[in-house]
């Protein structure tokens, strides 16, 4: 067996996978699930592909997982221990099917928010999902805004198989610029 797939050239290989995973991703996305019905009238902002979201913001990285084709479902339930929560977003990685999620916090320098932010960074700790792992977290304070093309590289980075794969082999991961808010660290690829 193993001098047969040896035979095989390695694209039609990884096209192959990628429509299995293409398949699989799909039928995921597609799947009914358990979503927030907090606040319905709060859903004001469309992405390209018609879903309804809660901020200009979220509606850009929709639109971006949309546009990348990474299958998402947005404000998915998840359970925790005896509550649920909803992530803005639930990601099934193509590449390896790991679901992430992602939270963009769009008020992190208000202090009320804020506390709510750093409480639910503690319930998903407390449940073994942390950021660079199963965790990504974007930010924004009100003296800025986001920018699409830090988005754009997240994606690239924690979600494009062959962004991933790319930086594995020639180990340049992109440099980072932190910066600090208060309490609240933001970090941007430089050259972005």
């Amino acid at each position: 067996m193993d001098d047969i797939l040896s035979k095989i050239p390695v694209d039609f290989i990884d096209t192959y996978y990628g429509m299995q995973n293409s398949k699989d991703c799909s039928a995921w996305e597609n799947e009914e699930y358990d979503s927030s019905e907090l606040f319905p009238e709060g859903l004001l902002f469309s992405t390209v592909g018609g879903l309804k979201v809660r901020s200009k913001s979220e509606a850009i990285i929709a639109g971006l997982l949309e546009i990348n084709n990474v299958p998402f479902r947005y404000e998915a339930a998840l359970n925790l221990g005896d509550k649920t929560y909803y992530p803005d977003f639930t990601i099934l990685r193509p590449g390896d099917k790991k679901i992430l999620y992602w939270e963009h916090f769009g008020m992190a320098d208000d202090e009320g928010y804020s506390t709510s932010m750093d409480r639910k960074m503690a319930i998903y700790r407390k449940h073994g999902i942390v950021p660079w792992d199963q965790l990504i977290t974007t930010y924004e304070i009100e003296r800025g805004s986001m920018d699409v093309r830090d988005i754009q590289n997240i994606i690239n980075l924690f979600l494009m198989k062959t962004s991933i794969d790319n930086n594995m082999k020639t180990k340049s991961w992109p440099a980072r610029k932190i910066n600090v808010v208060g309490h609240v660290a933001e970090w941007r690829l430089l050259g972005s």
